[in-house]
């Protein structure tokens, strides 16, 4: 079983938690995003742990892989840290 997290809660990232949440090999452990609005939907709704900062999240969690979802012009430090980070 491989433990995601999605950084970035919009469009993008709900699109892409609806389609790794119920995959049968992943467990979707935990998601980002700055908005405390979706932060609370996904505390009520769901069992995934919720941070308003990636560093956190990535620290914080054993995560497999992390699905970045924010706008591209903050992809960069994002999947940088990730990377320095073993993911």
């Amino acid at each position: 079983m491989l433990k995601a997290g999605i950084i970035g809660l919009g469009k993008m990232g709900i699109s892409h938690a609806a389609i790794v949440g119920p995959h049968k090999d992943v467990d979707l452990t935990a998601v980002c995003d700055t908005s405390s609005l979706v932060l609370d939907g996904f505390r009520k709704f769901t069992k995934v742990r919720v941070y308003d900062d990636y560093k956190k999240m990535v620290d914080s969690e054993s995560l497999d892989f992390v699905i970045i979802a924010t706008p591209t012009k903050f992809h960069f430090p994002m999947v940088k840290y990730a990377l320095e980070k073993g993911i």
